[in-house]
């Protein structure tokens, strides 16, 4: 399973669409406020991530 992961839809009726998704294990003692708390969290970061300007691939050479 993948956590925190995106993914491009190409269903979407106004065009392609970036998605993720995040989550939180729950356990015998997970706190409800406390797992919403890691979601939100979780999701920021990937929310700012997504939001970077895009460079092209020329950012990601090498040497």
């Amino acid at each position: 399973m993948g956590i925190r992961t995106f993914w491009i839809d190409r269903t979407a009726p106004a065009g392609p669409v970036l998605r993720f998704g995040t989550g939180a294990g729950i356990t015998w003692g997970s706190e409800p406020e406390r797992e919403w708390d890691e979601t939100e969290l979780k999701a920021s970061r990937l929310l700012a991530l997504a939001s970077m300007p895009h460079r092209g691939a020329e950012a990601f050479h090498l040497p």
